[in-house]
């Protein structure tokens, strides 16, 4: 038993016909607006055109001059990325032997403490927390140390 059709029901050859409708109005527009622009494009003389690009490309180079010298911090009173201002510290004629031997003796009494905190099982715990929260403290202990040592022999 055949069912029968809707009159409002469309049929395979009615919607093929209707996408070709669309596709022919869509590329009839696209050559509609490609020949508006290139009778616009025609309108400027060649000239023209080189001197706008030419104002294109300097105004690009300046924006990355301007990146560029900024990003290496040359202008006075800028930061790079908000970092601060690094103050150097300021020795005594740059000479490491005038140093307070304070430090030196604050490394070596750290150093006689974890020394002590190895000797025990509570300790060592407290030993692996500190190396886990500060992994570089004690390699950063090491060469403090050297440092110092190396530079009062002189």
């Amino acid at each position: 038993m055949k069912e029968k059709r809707k009159d409002n029901a469309f049929t395979g050859d009615s919607i093929r016909v209707a996408i070709n409708g669309l596709g022919n109005k869509r590329r009839e527009w696209q050559r509609r607006a490609a020949d508006k622009m290139q009778q616009a494009s025609n309108r400027v003389p060649v000239a023209k055109k080189k001197r706008l690009v030419a104002a294109i490309v300097l105004l690009a180079c300046l924006l990355l001059g301007y990146q560029v010298w900024n990003s290496f911090g040359i202008n006075t009173g800028t930061e790079v990325a908000g970092t601060g201002k690094i103050k150097m510290p300021r020795l005594p004629d740059n000479d490491w032997r005038k140093v307070d031997t304070r430090a030196y003796k604050h490394i070596l009494n750290f150093e006689r403490y974890l020394d002590s905190l190895d000797k025990t099982p509570e300790g060592r715990r407290i030993i692996e927390e500190l190396i886990q929260k500060r992994p570089g403290l004690l390699d950063s202990l090491v060469k403090a140390k050297r440092l110092f040592e190396r530079e009062h022999k002189k």
